[in-house]
């Protein structure tokens, strides 16, 4: 890669990393959305004889390591990359936001809404 261009195992890599990381937080988000408070208990109470710790913490320390290490070789060499890439991280997280806060919005619209029609009709 020393003329700047990105190969054909480097574009693998990038995708098949980008769908097994998309896999890992999803799987996590629908797994907070439905258990809750819950899933804290479920990743802290399961059977510990069944897991062998070992395996994830090499994914924390591979991610704690080379995040930090893509993030900053994207922005010493691909500004414009880098900038995309945060870009669509914050559109990503904040469509999740909403998307997994939709009910408590809507109960909290419809509650204002029989506030407003309560005070005009009152």
């Amino acid at each position: 890669m020393s003329d700047g261009r990105l190969g054909f195992w480097g574009a693998v890599s990038i995708g098949l990393g980008g769908m097994i990381g998309g896999g890992v937080f999803s799987v996590l988000g629908v797994v907070a959305v439905v258990a809750g408070t819950a899933s804290w208990l479920a990743f802290t109470q399961r059977d510990h004889e069944a897991v062998n710790p070992v395996v994830p913490a090499v994914g924390v320390v591979g991610v704690l390591t080379f995040a930090p290490l893509l993030l900053a070789r994207l922005y010493t060499e691909q500004q414009a990359v880098f900038w995309s890439v945060l870009a669509l991280s914050t559109a990503v997280v904040a469509a999740e936001l909403l998307y997994f806060e939709r009910e408590r919005i809507a109960d909290e619209a419809e509650a204002f809404e029989v506030d407003v029609e309560g005070a005009l009709f009152d």
